[in-house]
């Protein structure tokens, strides 16, 4: 029972980390600034984040859309950041 409610803990973390990063990626994105490129990277780690949390979870509408999410950012990396 304990280590149910740990992993259930721990997925949780997962999700509002991914959430954090997201945050940051749409934070430096939209100042529009020398550093804005930089948010993609953040939106691949919480993408990434994502894709994990939601096999987790068992989310898999969730795990399509941060698949798909994860592909897009890596596209705004080469486009903004070579």
């Amino acid at each position: 029972m304990q280590d149910q409610k740990e992993l259930e803990n721990n997925t949780s973390l997962l999700g509002w980390i991914g959430a954090g990063f997201g945050i940051i990626g749409a934070i430096l994105l939209s100042l529009n600034i020398t550093y804005s490129g930089y948010g993609y990277i953040f939106f691949v780690i919480s993408s990434s984040i994502l894709v994990v949390w939601s096999i987790a979870e068992k989310q898999y509408h969730q795990l399509i859309m941060q698949t798909i999410f994860t592909l897009i950012n890596c596209i705004g990396i080469v486009r903004w950041l070579s």
